[in-house]
């Protein structure tokens, strides 16, 4: 599979899987089964780092995390621009790209001036990632219900 369309299979098994798990509605297995997997694998790609494994498997555990971090912030962007009013819906959306984009260059500009502090990349993340990483996961597994069946309405 070289070539300019090599990648092509990969695209339509992605999309293929994507319109089982849509059909099917496992978005909720999915849901469940992420507030599991992304502590664990972000814990395994920490001592991946922290034990000195092969690269391969370090980033294997860091795609792993990576890809449960960002269905929890999909789902974040669904249960936001979901809950608010339809009329102000665009606006809402706007602000959250508005808000995570001053967030991350917030982020970017203390983690590098940290980073010239300590110097050492991995007590960096240690001393600041890692509560972050636990604070968000136990946001996410304690206040983050299933709304199938719920009358949205009805909530304050």
């Amino acid at each position: 599979a070289n070539g300019e369309f090599g990648s092509l299979p990969w695209h339509i098994i992605v999309v293929l899987v994507t319109v089982i798990v849509l059909i099917t509605g496992s978005t909720a297995q999915i849901e469940r089964a992420n507030k599991v997997m992304m502590p664990v694998f972000y814990v395994l790609f920490a001592a991946s780092c922290m034990m000195k494994w092969a690269p391969f498997l370090v980033g294997l555990m860091y795609a792993l995390y990576i890809s449960c971090f960002w269905v929890v912030g999909d789902f974040r962007n669904m249960i936001v621009n979901e809950s608010a009013p339809t009329r102000i819906r665009f606006s809402v959306t706007g602000a959250i790209g508005v808000i995570s984009f001053v967030v991350i260059i917030a982020g970017m500009i203390i983690s590098s001036i940290c980073v010239g502090i300590f110097k050492n990349v991995a007590v960096f993340c240690g001393v600041f990632s890692i509560p972050c990483i636990i604070i968000g996961t136990l946001i996410f597994l304690l206040k983050v219900k299933e709304t199938n069946g719920v009358d949205l309405n009805s909530i304050e």
